[in-house]
């Protein structure tokens, strides 16, 4: 069930009702029912996978919570981790395993398994429920959060599906405390709300699904088709399709969880205005981010063991971030390549003898020239995400560095809509992140903040009438 079509819109009505007419007991254990409803309308089985991973981390986390040795809290968080990990591990990743053996150390296995057995198709929010789990039974064992006595609880918090299929990976410090009690939005809550909701409806239908069409005919082609310029163009409106796809998910995730009364977790912070490669991983996905440096990296010794162990603990957490993406070796590529421009980035600092939050070089026009070079090598890095292999990622690279033809073609003909969308959505970009639109957004005059809600409704409403696509398409991050 996809959150722009009319079908999400009577569930989410229906969910709104029971949540406001039934008492908070009931209400919870509505929501909890709707979740899974949400959740089976993808592929009705696969709530059977949800559940066992709920019931599996609540169970470790209660186990150890009551175990009378530190042997046995240790045990009880291997077995919660290593359950939904588990799942995750065979459903997507067993068959990419199996032929991996197979095709690099040449082992035959089919007399043992049956490769295509194990194709299995792919549970939609796998890896985000599997690490927010995760998450919760290591949080429990560390201490800074209890176990959840109440199971439906717990459940609604694994399942809850404004963020369920896509994120954001939550906390349990976050969203539990927030299920203990009822809260039924104001008018201004709601309204905000559902602001948010259209702004990301319109990421997603006006912009978003506009550019895929475009970049889904270029990147069908063979990489020597074309030249540099139009790989450039088409690399460039997908920097800008998958993160309108994903934050268009996010805003609608968030807004739905407001009319419930639940704030999520913010996961983006205009990451395309980031000033280094480090910066850029603070501003995407934030919750992934925090996730992998919280979970894997800081567990591994982070920074706090020289910078050799540095490097290689950065490289692995994004081996493991390339993975998470998918079981294919572009994305590992693609992991790969952001953790060597951190790690390089990282090393520019040690060689010029600056703080960690100190920036290379001091002033403007040095930032404006950081921003520009961070987000030319996110974009070269997205090809080899978008990209169906690692070789043909590697031919448009080639086609896009070493064949740059011509500069002005994608200013002319059919590709000058595009060439235009992508400058518009940038300056957008960069001009909303500014401190002065963010003091215009809180106006301080009754006429000033009537005129700015009347400009951003209009807008809103313009662009859904006139600019949506008829052909729409399920969100980017619902295949990881």
């Amino acid at each position: 069930m996809l959150f722009h079509t009319y079908t999400f819109l009577f569930f989410m009505l229906a969910v709104l009702l029971g949540h406001r007419l039934l008492p908070w007991r009931a209400a919870r254990w509505f929501l909890l029912v709707a979740s899974y409803f949400f959740y089976a309308c993808s592929t009705w089985y696969y709530i059977f996978l949800l559940g066992f991973c709920t019931l599996a981390t609540y169970a470790a986390a209660h186990l150890m919570r009551h175990a009378a040795t530190l042997a046995g809290r240790r045990l009880w968080l291997l077995a919660g981790i290593a359950s939904p990990l588990a799942v995750l591990a065979v459903y997507k990743y067993s068959h990419f395993a199996l032929s991996q053996v197979h095709g690099l150390l040449g082992l035959d296995l089919s007399a043992f398994i049956d490769p295509q057995a194990m194709r299995f198709l792919l549970p939609v929010g796998i890896s985000f429920y599997t690490f927010q789990s995760v998450a919760y039974v290591v949080d429990v064992y560390r201490g800074g959060l209890s176990a959840v006595r109440n199971f439906g609880t717990y459940a609604l918090y694994i399942s809850f599906f404004p963020q369920l299929v896509a994120g954001p990976i939550e906390r349990g410090h976050n969203i539990l405390p927030q299920l203990e009690q009822k809260h039924v939005p104001d008018a201004a809550e709601t309204t905000e709300a559902v602001y948010l909701f259209l702004r990301g409806l319109v990421k997603k239908v006006v912009f978003a699904d506009r550019l895929g069409i475009f970049v889904d005919h270029i990147y069908s082609l063979p990489a020597s088709s074309l030249d540099g310029s139009l790989w450039w163009l088409a690399t460039l409106c997908f920097s800008f399709q998958i993160y309108l796809d994903f934050s268009a998910y996010t805003d609608m995730a968030l807004a739905c969880g407001r009319l419930i009364g639940v704030r999520l977790s913010q996961n983006f912070r205009y990451p395309y205005c980031a000033s280094n490669p480090r910066d850029f991983w603070r501003r995407w996905h934030m919750t992934l981010s925090s996730w992998l440096r919280d979970y894997l990296y800081i567990p591994l010794g982070g920074n706090a063991k020289g910078k050799l162990r540095q490097y290689l603990n950065i490289m692995l957490v994004m081996f493991i971030a390339g993975l998470w993406h998918g079981a294919a070796w572009h994305f590992v590529a693609w992991g790969l390549f952001m953790g060597l421009l951190i790690m390089g980035y990282d090393l520019l600092r040690v060689a010029s003898r600056k703080r960690p939050e100190e920036p290379l070089v001091a002033g403007p026009a040095a930032g404006a020239l950081g921003v520009a070079l961070t987000f030319t090598l996110v974009t070269l890095g997205w090809v080899f995400f978008r990209a169906p292999s690692i070789d043909s990622a590697l031919s448009i690279l080639g086609r896009m560095l070493a064949h740059p033809g011509d500069w002005l073609a994608p200013l002319q003909g059919n590709y000058r809509f595009f060439a235009l969308l992508c400058f518009l959505l940038y300056a957008s970009h960069l001009f909303g992140s500014s401190q002065y639109v963010q003091k215009l957004k809180q106006p301080a005059t009754y006429w000033g903040r009537g005129l700015g809600y009347g400009l951003r409704w209009g807008a809103i409403l313009l662009l859904l009438y006139f600019g949506a696509v008829e052909r729409t398409s399920q969100f980017i991050y619902f295949e990881f």
